[in-house]
């Protein structure tokens, strides 16, 4: 039950709902289809699009629906994605059902009851359930499609993966050195100051006992998020922090100031509180944490090994007939070489354009591909690249892309460039309303920092405004983007900052308002 008492309340339990026939994605076999229960349908790849949107959302990432950017695809770009992993998921079950390894009802209870009785337990978890989904009954669903999903991949684990000793101990002295990576860790302390006579300085001082090591890390460090704790750093494991730093901390005594340790950063003066190094499977306590992880390790590392055959043993492959999603795995394809990709561009040219007009019957996606693609490859002069762009921006007027490409033809329109800073500013605001991020912000990077960066922000969007007051824009963008920076600057100057940055940031509202009367 351990392993279920550890379940945040806020993990994703990817439910799914079966429609009658609206498929994504067809599974097969040897080039032929499987049963219809082993396809993917509309509805689970759009739970699971619409969770991977929100948490890059709450990461501050905007997804264009048509468009890829440099470091985040599009929407249809990510679905492509996570289509791969469902077609992954019902191999999975149907190895399973195949092997009779699907959990029973008696089996799905006992583990649900359990964990339920679990939570019911304490008042405040149930209060904190019912706030996040709606009720217990609903909250009791979830956990149970939990359940069946934990149950369903124990069964395979125990199936297909050898749990002798032998072959424990083969596993630990093949993958040493992979081994060690994952279950080697220190927890540590550390000061980090500009110059290796400050450091020398401090320590001298911290042993000779005029100042404690926590004190001397929130009055000195110039890390400022964990020298508010005092230097404390955590738990850290092997290639997590910067060299030298992570092998000084690895080889330093318990208990000891080591350092000056000098890095990129600066100086480091580091205590390790603790450490654990494995050099031998024998020194695995079966009853401690580190061998629960390394038996993790050597299932998942067999698992991996026994799907990669299991999937070429029944040569599984995949079908897609969303067109859309099926047009941008053309598209992928095509880009290994670039004259593939100018030939693609012209077979997709036929299929959006009819006599020079675009075809009624092409998709959104189809005429947004032809814009990213006429644009990467400088193809911007056609007049089929000139007739799709102004179409998309007449459907998508709020699409940051369209605006970018749109803004590139009529550069000397004003109404394009405050469109596409419209868009920014609105992405920038909202981003200030994410609940208690500047307040985290301001612990983790202290004020100056935060400031410097939100300031550098409404700056630029200031003297932009200014501008677009001098270029006579259109008055109801000109008062929806004023508005919005007014609103940037009161949900700053909302926060807990000096008197300096609230008169800079009101200095500006008020130019801003008084140039809008």
């Amino acid at each position: 039950m351990k392993r279920f008492f550890t379940i945040i309340l806020s993990v994703l339990f990817l439910a799914v709902v079966m429609t009658a026939a609206d498929y994504v994605a067809k599974t097969t076999s040897d080039g032929l289809p499987l049963d219809e229960d082993f396809w993917i349908t509309s509805s689970e790849l759009d739970q699971i699009l619409q969770q991977t949107l929100e948490n890059l959302r709450n990461q501050g990432h905007e997804v264009e629906k048509y468009f890829d950017s440099p470091y985040i695809p599009s929407t249809i770009g990510i679905s492509s994605i996570l289509i791969d992993f469902l077609f992954e998921e019902k191999i999975i079950d149907y190895f399973a059902v195949t092997n009779d390894l699907l959990p029973t009802e008696e089996e799905i209870a006992a583990e649900a009851n359990e964990l339920m009785s679990f939570y019911m337990a304490d008042e405040n978890m149930i209060l904190q359930i019912q706030m996040m989904y709606g009720s217990v009954e609903q909250f009791e669903a979830l956990v149970r499609d939990y359940v069946y999903e934990m149950i369903k991949y124990e069964k395979i684990s125990k199936h297909v993966v050898d749990i002798s000793e032998d072959a424990l101990r083969s596993f630990f002295s093949e993958n040493l050195d992979f081994v060690r990576s994952q279950l080697d860790y220190v927890s540590a302390k550390h000061i980090l100051v500009e110059s290796e006579t400050k450091a020398d300085e401090l320590k001298l001082l911290i042993e000779e006992g005029s100042i404690t090591f926590e004190d001397a890390a929130q009055e000195y460090s110039l890390d400022a998020q964990s020298g508010k704790a005092g230097g404390e750093l955590g738990f850290f494991g092997r290639g997590q922090m910067v060299e030298p730093f992570e092998t000084a901390a690895f080889d330093a005594p318990i208990g000891v100031i080591v350092g000056p340790v000098e890095s990129q950063f600066g100086y480091h003066l580091i205590l390790v509180q603790d450490r654990f190094i494995i050099e031998s499977f024998d020194e695995l306590d079966p009853d401690a944490p580190e061998y629960e992880q390394f038996l993790f390790l050597y299932r998942q590392k067999h698992i991996e090994d026994w799907f990669e055959e299991y999937k070429t043993e029944k040569n599984f492959g995949l079908e897609v007939v969303d067109p859309d999603i099926a047009l941008y795995e053309e598209y992928l394809d095509a880009t290994t070489d670039p004259s593939m990709v100018v030939q693609f561009r012209e077979e997709l040219k036929e299929k959006v354009f009819y006599n020079g007009l675009i075809d009624p019957k092409a998709s959104t996606y189809s005429i947004a591909l032809f814009v990213q693609i006429s644009s990467d490859l400088n193809m911007i002069e056609d007049v089929e690249y000139v007739t799709a762009v102004n179409h998309l921006y007449e459907i998508l007027p709020e699409s940051e892309a369209v605006l970018t490409y749109a803004l590139e033809l009529h550069h000397d329109n004003p109404d394009f460039m405050i469109d596409l800073l419209l868009v920014s500013l609105r992405d920038f605001v909202e981003v200030l309303q994410m609940p208690g991020l500047l307040e985290d912000f301001l612990l983790q990077y202290g004020e100056e920092q935060l400031m410097a960066s939100v300031f550098s922000n409404i700056d630029f969007f200031t003297e932009e405004f200014f501008t677009f007051v001098q270029q006579n824009v259109d008055a109801e963008r000109l008062e929806e983007f004023s508005e919005l920076l007014v609103k940037a600057i009161d949900l700053t100057t909302a926060q807990d900052l000096s008197q300096t940055w609230i008169d800079t940031f009101e200095a500006i509202r008020t130019d801003i308002i008084e140039s809008m009367h």
